[in-house]
């Protein structure tokens, strides 16, 4: 059987690598939100709402790896650990997963919002799903927090009932953040599917690149939500640790970069449209004065003829 420091190495590691990752993504994810399409400019008017949740998830990501990265150094070294320091660090690494969640869960909610024009009745699952994640996070923060206070009173049988109630409130927004991504993520492709089979032409092509956009990269973190949620409720935790560690590492890192990954692709199929609008307008202008030019050409023809006749 594994052991503890050994799973958390293990987690840290696939932490450690992906947070590399997100970091690139998330570089290159502002220069989509802070400039031009074209050239070095800044970008008239920022896209506030994906910026702010940007920064978000860049804070809560790095808080959160690098409160794992130090309790599990601690680990290594066999630091005697104080229960206040412990009880700190957990805090900072809940805080961390709850900004990381919660907020690319309201980003996608916000996307689906906007797809369906502003509509609520669309979104009113979703936002339920949400609330329920929220609710967990908060019981967890609670819970945590009387079984520190049961503790510090010596009181073990109180703190055996808290730490017991805290470990079943935490898996609870596993579903509902699987069912939220579901849930948005369906009907996000599903709308902008029917819009573009309602044009032709450049309009068409565009659309069905985003839907392909949608579909490829929130497919992606959707499936990665699946497997924790797996291991945790059919899988003993004491046996297969590890397997969680690691599933969860990945599944909270692939929410950061899905969110970057699509504000990438949409960027630069924003900046291909519009390049490619470019071309089709100097097309239509080069049609629209050749057959002046042609015209021209025979009137004079005309008048040569008569001269010489």
């Amino acid at each position: 059987m594994v052991s503890l420091t050994e799973s958390y190495v293990t987690a840290l590691v696939v932490q450690a690598s992906l947070y590399g990752l997100y970091v690139t993504t998330f570089w290159i994810c502002l220069r989509w939100l802070m400039l031009a399409d074209k050239g070095w400019g800044l970008r008239r008017p920022f896209d506030w709402p994906m910026l702010v949740a940007a920064i978000i998830i860049f804070a809560s990501f790095t808080t959160w790896f690098g409160a794992n990265a130090r309790l599990t150094m601690e680990y290594v070294r066999g630091v005697k650990l104080d229960l206040s320091h412990v009880y700190v660090v957990g805090a900072v690494i809940i805080s961390g997963t709850a900004g990381i969640i919660l907020t690319t869960d309201a980003v996608v909610i916000y996307r689906c919002w906007k797809v369906y024009n502003k509509s609520w009745r669309i979104i009113a699952l979703p936002v339920l799903f949400w609330l329920g994640s929220s609710i967990s996070f908060i019981l967890v923060f609670y819970y945590n927090h009387q079984e520190f206070t049961a503790l510090d009173d010596a009181d073990f049988d109180m703190v055996l009932m808290w730490a017991t109630k805290s470990s079943y409130a935490h898996p609870v927004f596993r579903p509902f953040n699987a069912l939220t991504n579901i849930y948005t993520t369906a009907a996000i492709i599903y709308r902008v599917k029917r819009d573009a089979s309602k044009r032709s032409g450049h309009s068409f092509k565009r659309l069905q690149h985003l839907c392909r956009i949608l579909a490829e990269i929130e497919s992606l973190y959707t499936l990665t939500t699946i497997p924790p949620l797996v291991a945790f409720f059919q899988l003993d935790p004491n046996k297969y640790l590890v397997l969680l560690e690691a599933t969860e590492a990945v599944n909270f890192s692939m929410a950061g970069i899905a969110f970057n990954l699509v504000l990438i692709r949409v960027g630069q199929s924003r900046a291909d449209a519009a390049g490619t609008c470019l071309v089709c307008q100097a097309s239509d202008q080069r049609l629209l004065l050749e057959p002046r030019h042609r015209h021209r050409s025979s009137t004079e023809g005309q008048s040569i003829t008569q001269d010489a006749a």
